[in-house]
């Protein structure tokens, strides 16, 4: 395992570090009051974030315990699914009920099954089952909508009249929601969102100042995921335990128990570089060099080493699929530069191409077209 602690020092410990040292120049510039680090995605910051200017704390939330009580303020199941800002190509129904917090429910009564999927939203509020099964259920969405509102109210009233910066690895679900919220239940918290990636200049990686970092990101993200990863599942919802307020996690911890059993080891190698390691990382591609040339450009060795490690992704997975066809490698893969490596494509061409699509998405943006 003394080698995941190198990978994790190596690797991972100077984007941590960078990241770390530009959330203290962030805060400082904005003036936060308080800067809340958003469960799971930023365990591990919690433990780097030690000289920061402002209070920090580790807030509990996610996507759906941040929706989930703003469905009441909306009267269709097409308003209701848009406050989530990303969906997966193929929509599981059985990801449609969680999300609603309905994922108890019998639906065979429907002729539907929790394995059916949809290609898109529309495609799935169009389905009369989907609609029937929606209707029927209503009620209970509403009612339980307002029971999480009460809660998350009084979870984050404390922060009122303040500006509060939230540190979110997501698409913006999270901090759109409770923007939302808060102007529902007239709660005057200014939200600030401090993100790892993203188009503003309020991202660590700024994909408008660096084109070549989103393309790196497109090849290999899987695996800054795999690091951000925390020993606990995500929030499902709050309960009330004398007057405080707590989290109910996913039932999944089995699951993270067995990812976590090698991350540990990552997040301990990073943490050792954050100490030993004091200047100010400042080059938001020095942060990166390492990460591009091993997991962007990996070795047949280091594809070796990754290959059979398991990540949660809707379940649990292997990094690389070893026994299906080479379309689908491509086609389904969470790793594109392991999965050329696999096939054998050399790193040179690897290079290559990372280049060429960087160079392709300049051209596009000179030529004033949408970069996405």
């Amino acid at each position: 395992m003394n080698k995941y602690v190198d990978i994790g020092y190596n690797i991972y410990g100077p984007i941590l570090k960078g990241f770390s040292d530009w959330l203290n120049l962030t805060c400082q510039i904005y003036q936060i009051d308080k800067l809340l680090l958003a469960s799971r995605d930023c365990y591990i910051l919690q433990k780097s974030l030690n000289n920061i200017n402002c209070d920090i704390e580790y807030f509990f939330v996610s996507r759906k315990s941040v929706v989930i009580p703003l469905l009441q303020y909306y009267d269709s199941l097409q308003e209701q699914l848009q406050l989530y800002k990303s969906w997966p190509q193929s929509i599981l129904l059985s990801h449609v009920l969680d999300r609603l917090g309905i994922n108890d429910i019998f639906i065979n009564e429907y002729d539907l099954s929790s394995q059916d999927t949809w290609n898109s939203v529309d495609s799935l509020v169009s389905d009369n089952r989907v609609q029937n099964l929606y209707n029927l259920n209503k009620s209970r969405i509403i009612e339980n909508s307002r029971l999480q509102g009460q809660l998350l109210y009084k979870y984050i009233e404390r922060f009122n009249h303040q500006c509060i910066g939230l540190v979110d690895f997501g698409s913006g679900t999270i901090i759109s929601a409770l923007s939302l919220f808060c102007s529902k239940n007239n709660l005057d918290i200014n939200w600030k969102a401090f993100n790892f990636q993203g188009n503003t200049k309020l991202s660590f990686v700024n994909f408008s100042k660096n084109i070549s970092l989103k393309v790196l990101f497109r090849f290999s993200y899987i695996l800054l995921e795999l690091f951000f990863t925390a020993p606990h599942p995500s929030v499902k919802k709050y309960r009330e335990k004398n007057n405080l307020i707590y989290p109910v996690y996913e039932d999944i911890q089995e699951v993270q128990e067995v990812i976590y059993s090698r991350t540990r080891y990552l997040h301990e190698g990073a943490l050792q570089y954050c100490k030993k390691n004091r200047i100010v990382i400042d080059d938001i591609n020095q942060c990166f060099f390492n990460y591009y040339n091993y997991f962007g450009l990996p070795t047949k060795s280091i594809i070796k080493r990754w290959e059979n490690e398991l990540i949660e992704v809707d379940s649990l997975i292997k990094l690389l699929n070893q026994n299906i066809t080479f379309i689908k490698k491509i086609k389904n893969t969470i790793w594109l530069s392991g999965t050329l490596r696999q096939i054998h494509i050399p790193r040179k061409f690897i290079y290559i191409l990372i280049k060429g699509v960087t160079l392709l998405y300049l051209m596009k943006r000179k030529g004033g077209l949408t970069v996405d």
